[in-house]
């Protein structure tokens, strides 16, 4: 309510005039500063200094930020005037544009690299300490609004369809910087600005360059020695099943609007340049009018959230050289199966943390056999997300053809900004692609991976694993009966699970679900008995 007030108080209208950016004088960036995390924080009273409107946009020495005096004029100059051109008019103004939004994201997909892609309108109001934003999807016919400020200290986020704020977590607030910079680079010039002391500089072929860490990431802008203007910014942060990514967002077609320089086409690039977004600006005006919103009122749903903890993973014994591995700080289970000579894993959760933690309780429980396989059920990081470390460990990765790729990609990325062992070992990956089945075995005991694909409903690559001699199948996340007691129909992935094994003729008299074990109010060991009938009174 209040964030639509205040973008319905704020006239939109379009300047159609472009003027022609002023060069500078140039100089190399000469100084190098250290390179320290850099706290989020924005221009406030206090530094008034670098928002003075009379100041000479033109003058060749570059302003210095009073709380580090000592900052060496040539390593600020074009971070500066970038400023000037792009920021400093917010001091006391606000800046409205409207713009369309082509977007695309992963999610929890049915096949590897699928995108989720939304088109959008909105509205976005900038001053120099506070970002709101709402903007309308439309899906199937229906329309679904969002709304969101941010002070730098605080976010108010309302997701699409939603009836009222969520809550957001600390990190949200720290990475929500970054994100302004789709629809605008002013926010983190201020950034830039205010934390110098944290700011290392070089230049060269045209561009000054000027890095910093935000809320961990590193962070780097690039400005045009000419225009004086950003370019593009580029941010490195962490995923644990991707590595390190980089975030590419670059401005262009840039107009002036009252002495503020505003780019109006703006391109992410995502997940090391597998997506891309578009941000198209349509109108942009500037209003000297203060946004009334209630600023208290952003700080009221933020919660701290708990890090995960790690706890031992629990053995569960089934026969003498089957055995199940309980991590609970991840609800989920992994298969760990003894040859005469080997293990065989399956199912490794998250990230490589997950991964060394079932190692080290296979190896526990079988001393002298070296992992010679691991295996996944299918692609999403509950799955695989872990397997990073039995590539260190030397084993080699069963991987249905469907997800080989994506699979091999995970495998080979950088883990710079945390390392695992993999980051450190020569191995490289060992990938056995199969399509039907997969058959492991030492003569006398076997295991095998039954490709079952779409038919799951779920995912293209989905492997269950059959174990003949125990009429046993592990799978990941397809078999949902009640831990209530009473059967209810199936749903599609029950009946999917089902007739692939009435297809496959398979014997089989329990079913062990890796995920979830103690969540969503589900059995996790399952007669087949049961699966059947959820799907006979379907």
């Amino acid at each position: 309510m209040y964030l639509a007030a205040v973008l319905n108080a704020v006239p939109v209208l379009f300047y159609a005039s472009v003027l022609a950016a002023t060069p500078y004088h140039t100089h190399e960036c000469d100084t190098l500063r250290s390179n320290s995390a850099a706290s989020i924080g924005f221009l406030t009273n206090e530094h008034t200094v670098l928002a003075n409107p009379s100041q000479d946009r033109t003058t060749s020495s570059p302003i210095v930020n009073p709380d580090n005096p000592a900052t060496p004029d040539a390593a600020m100059l074009y971070l500066e005037r970038c400023w000037r051109n792009q920021a400093q008019g917010l001091a006391n103004t606000t800046l409205t544009v409207s713009f369309s939004e082509s977007a695309r994201r992963l999610y929890h997909s049915f096949a590897p690299w699928q995108t989720m892609h939304t088109k959008s309108q909105g509205v976005a109001s900038i001053s120099r300490d506070l970002f709101v934003k709402n903007d309308t999807i439309t899906s199937k016919g229906k329309s679904y609004a969002s709304m969101v400020a941010y002070t730098g200290k605080g976010l108010l986020s309302q997701r699409h369809g939603a009836s009222k704020p969520s809550s957001v977590r600390r990190k949200d607030v720290d990475d929500y910087l970054l994100t302004t910079c789709r629809y605008t680079p002013s926010f983190l010039l201020h950034h830039a600005m205010t934390n110098a002391n944290s700011v290392s500089c070089s230049a060269a072929d045209g561009l000054a360059t000027y890095k910093l860490l935000v809320n961990g990431d590193t962070t780097t802008l690039f400005i045009d020695t000419v225009s004086n203007l950003i370019q593009k910014v580029e941010t490195l942060h962490y995923n644990e099943l991707y590595g390190d990514v980089l975030t590419v967002f670059t401005y262009s077609a840039t107009i002036v609007v009252s002495n503020i320089n505003i780019p109006r086409h703006i391109v992410i690039s995502g997940t090391n340049g597998i997506v891309r977004d578009t941000i198209e600006i349509a109108h942009s005006a500037l209003s000297t009018a203060p946004m009334d919103f209630q600023k208290a009122l952003i700080d009221t749903v933020i919660h701290e959230e708990k890090p995960r903890e790690l706890s031992e993973v629990v053995a569960e014994k089934f026969t003498e050289n089957i055995h199940f591995l309980h991590l609970k700080h991840s609800d989920s289970r992994s298969l760990v199966v003894a040859f005469r000579d080997f293990l065989f894993v399956a199912e490794a959760p998250l990230n490589s943390v997950n991964g060394e933690l079932i190692i080290k309780k296979a190896h526990e429980l079988y001393p002298n056999k070296p992992i010679k396989y691991f295996a996944y059920g299918h692609f999403h990081n509950w799955y695989v997300g872990g397997a990073r470390p039995f590539v260190a460990e030397g084993a080699t990765i069963l991987a249905p053809k469907p997800s080989s790729e994506y699979v091999s990609y995970i495998l080979q990325t950088n883990h710079s900004s945390q390392p695992d062992r993999l980051s450190t070992s020569t191995r490289k990956p060992s990938i056995t692609t199969f399509t039907d089945s997969l058959r492991i075995g030492d003569g006398e005991f076997e295991i095998v991976l039954y490709l079952i694909g779409e038919k799951s409903k779920h995912t293209i690559d989905y492997v269950v694993f059959y174990l003949p001699s125990e009429k046993l199948l592990f799978q990941g996340d397809l078999s949902w009966i009640s831990a209530d007691g009473d059967v209810k129909p199936a749903s599609d992935r029950q009946v999917g699970l089902y007739a692939a094994i009435k297809e496959l003729n398979l014997d089989v008299q329990i079913i062990k679900q890796s995920w979830p074990i103690e969540g969503h109010n589900v059995k996790n060991t399952i007669p087949f008995s049961e699966l059947e009938k959820s799907v006979l009174t379907r």
